[in-house]
C-alpha cells in the first residue's frame, strides 16, 4: 500500500521531518509547519512521532522510509541509534520483530543478570538467545561474564548488525 505522500508533505525528510505542503481543510494556517505529534508507545519509556494523512494514522519513520526508498517498510523499521524519534533516513532501516528486538536497549530487570543470562537452580549461570519466536541454550557457565561473553557471541552471529 504506497500513498502520494509528497502530495501532502514537504520533501524536507533529509532532516527526517515532515512539513505541510497541502494541510487538511480549515487548517490553512499549517502551511509549511512541521506534521505530525508526539506520542508515547506501549513501552513507557519510547515515543513516537505520528502524522495523520488520508484519514489514517502513520509512524512518521514510516512515511520518510517510504518517500526516501520508494515503497512501504516491511515489517518493521529500526532506528539504527535507538533513538524513535531521529527519523533521519540514513538512520532508519527495515528489519524483522527478532532483529529489532536484538537491537534495543536492555531492559531493566528484576534481578542484576545482563541481558540473555538466568540463574539455574543449581546456581549456575546460563547463557538462552531468541530468534524467531525459538529460545536457543548456549550452555551453562560458572560465572555471569562467561555467559554473558557466550550470549553476546551468538547475538553477533545471528543478528550480524543488528547486534
Amino acid at each position: 500500500m504506497i500513498f502520494d505522500f509528497f502530495s501532502v508533505f514537504e520533501s524536507g525528510i533529509a532532516n527526517g521531518k515532515l512539513y505541510w505542503k497541502n494541510p487538511p481543510k480549515n487548517h490553512a494556517e499549517k502551511m509549511g509547519r512541521e506534521a505530525g505529534f508526539i506520542c508515547i508507545g506501549k513501552r513507557k519509556n519510547k515515543s513516537y512521532w505520528y502524522v495523520r494523512c488520508f484519514g489514517l494514522t502513520f509512524k512518521r519513520a514510516r512515511v520518510i522510509f517510504c518517500m526516501a526508498h520508494g515503497r512501504w517498510p516491511e515489517p518493521f523499521v529500526d532506528h539504527i541509534n535507538g533513538n524513535s524519534l531521529d527519523d533521519r533516513p540514513n538512520n532508519l532501516r527495515e528489519c524483522t520483530a527478532s532483529q529489532n528486538a536484538a537491537n534495543s536497549k536492555d531492559k531493566k530487570r528484576i534481578h542484576n543478570l545482563p541481558r540473555g543470562v538466568y540463574l539455574t537452580k543449581q546456581q549456575r549461570f546460563m547463557a538462552r538467545i531468541t530468534k524467531g519466536g525459538v529460545s536457543k541454550s548456549l550452555g551453562t557457565f560458572d560465572t555471569r561474564e562467561e555467559a554473558r561473553v557466550r550470549y553476546l557471541q551468538a547475538k553477533r552471529a545471528l543478528f550480524h548488525e543488528f547486534a
